[in-house]
């Protein structure tokens, strides 16, 4: 006869799990607030605590997903006994038996909180910098030494009489739609500001493809990386 078919019923949790920590390094008493000899022993969900989402227990939540037999990573924000929380990047994978029965789980996590935190920052700087460039009706540009790419946006292409989309992103086409008499100042007065690492500002005259012409104010910035010019903002 066949050997028995030994894997667990979908859904089975191992029998010999009982949702305490049998494990605990000293990183772990690091990040979560609690030492070894407080956290062994006693259930994962009351030394990894997670704020609860309404009526969710996250902990309890992803515990219960692991131990169902998938594995779990993700950002996860953890409170510890001093009041303190972090934020946490984890990955959490369930432990089987010869049967292939669940009876626990093994998990990582390393405090990335700055990083989150600098994530936040970069990203509420960038939207406050898009609202206040709407309410100037600004243009912005950014020319890359390296490559000669130039990236305008939709504000930009629209000063200079282009449809979303229309710029090519050539120096030579901006270059091309200079006036013919400011073009020798406006180039030079680029050339210096790269020479010298500094910013700069100018008004010129420009000449669109239907050949009416504007006047435009530039203000332009050097950027620099470890001493090296990287390209103009």
């Amino acid at each position: 006869d066949p050997a028995p078919d030994r894997r667990p019923p979908p859904g089975h949790r191992g029998r010999r799990h009982r949702g305490v920590v049998t494990a605990w390094n000293a990183k772990a008493e690091e990040l979560f607030g609690w030492s070894t000899a407080l956290a062994v022993g006693h259930p994962v969900g009351e030394r990894v605590r997670a704020p609860s989402h309404g009526s969710v227990d996250r902990s309890a939540a992803i515990l219960a997903s692991v131990l169902d037999g998938g594995s779990w990573r993700g950002y996860l924000r953890v409170e510890r006994p001093d009041g303190s929380a972090a934020t946490i990047w984890a990955s959490i994978t369930p432990l089987r038996d010869d049967t292939g029965a669940v009876v626990g789980a093994v998990g990582a996590a390393e405090d990335v909180s700055r990083q989150r935190a600098l994530e936040r920052e970069a990203a509420d700087l960038s939207e406050h910098l898009r609202l206040a460039i709407e309410a100037g009706g600004l243009g912005t540009w950014r020319w890359h030494a390296d490559t000669g790419l130039v990236v305008w946006d939709e504000p930009l292409e629209a000063m200079f009489g282009l449809a979303p989309g229309g710029f090519d992103g050539s120096f030579d086409t901006w270059v091309s739609m200079l006036h013919p008499d400011d073009r020798d100042a406006v180039l030079a007065a680029v050339e210096e500001a790269v020479a010298a690492r500094a910013g700069y500002r100018f008004d010129h005259r420009i000449v669109r493809p239907d050949g009416s012409v504007r006047w435009i104010e530039g203000r332009g910035r050097v950027t620099v990386d470890d001493g090296e010019v990287t390209g103009t903002i």
